[in-house]
């Protein structure tokens, strides 16, 4: 990123860019496009990013990027197979919530 105010685009770049590092395949990155919106699908790399490596244990992929692009995956699967049950909002209220006890910040409590 090279502004410090960055807009959606800007976040939408990144997290295609970091889809790339992770070796996703493109058509998932389009999936969760499709059924997210864009800002939705960036939040929801974005996520995963934050995700430590111990998240995923299920994953026999070699490097944390692949199992990062095995999770953006199967949220995609997901979010077409059964859209009622795939909240990103929750995740992400829950991920900020999360760091903020970790950090001792007061966002959302």
């Amino acid at each position: 990123m090279t502004t410090s105010q960055p807009t959606w685009p800007d976040l939408v770049e990144a997290a295609y860019f970091l889809t790339q590092q992770y070796d996703l395949n493109k058509r998932v990155w389009e999936t969760l496009c499709l059924a997210l919106g864009r800002e939705w699908a960036a939040l929801t790399v974005a996520l995963v990013a934050e995700k430590p490596p111990s998240t995923f244990t299920r994953c026999r992929a070699p490097r944390i990027e692949l199992k990062r692009a095995s999770y953006l995956a199967g949220i995609a699967r997901k979010v077409v197979e059964e859209p009622d049950k795939v909240s990103i909002t929750a995740s992400w209220y829950r991920h900020v919530k999360q760091r903020n006890v970790m950090t001792g910040a007061t966002l959302f409590t």
